[in-house]
């Protein structure tokens, strides 16, 4: 499913695939409807973000909310109370670890958080 890479040979999926097949289990099996994604404002983060806006178009859905951060951002609480606010069941982070620490403290969305 969405195999478009046909020359890249790597010992495990890209970070696309991975966030697609996250998406596909916790929407089928959790029964998650209302997807946000919170994502590194590069090529790795936008990597994420294009993987669930192809899913999500797929099973014709949009994102309910999209929030990133730089490298450099300390405080991501505009970006929690926006995640907050969005109704949102499930987060998708495609961020570093650092990224992840940032956010999940002050997100508290429900108890669903997927990290690709």
């Amino acid at each position: 499913m969405f195999d478009k890479e046909p020359y890249v040979l790597a010992v495990f999926a890209s970070y696309r695939q991975m966030l697609i097949q996250g998406l596909q289990y916790m929407m089928q099996e959790r029964g998650r409807k209302k997807i946000a994604i919170y994502y590194w404002d590069n090529a790795f983060g936008r990597e994420h973000l294009d993987g669930a806006k192809e899913y999500l178009k797929a099973v014709g859905t949009d994102l309910v909310a999209e929030e990133n951060y730089k490298e450099d951002d300390y405080d991501m609480s505009s970006q929690a109370v926006k995640l907050k606010k969005s109704g949102a069941d499930c987060v998708a982070l495609g961020a570093s670890i650092t990224g992840c620490i940032k956010i999940i403290k002050p997100c508290t969305i429900s108890d669903t958080i997927l990290m690709c």
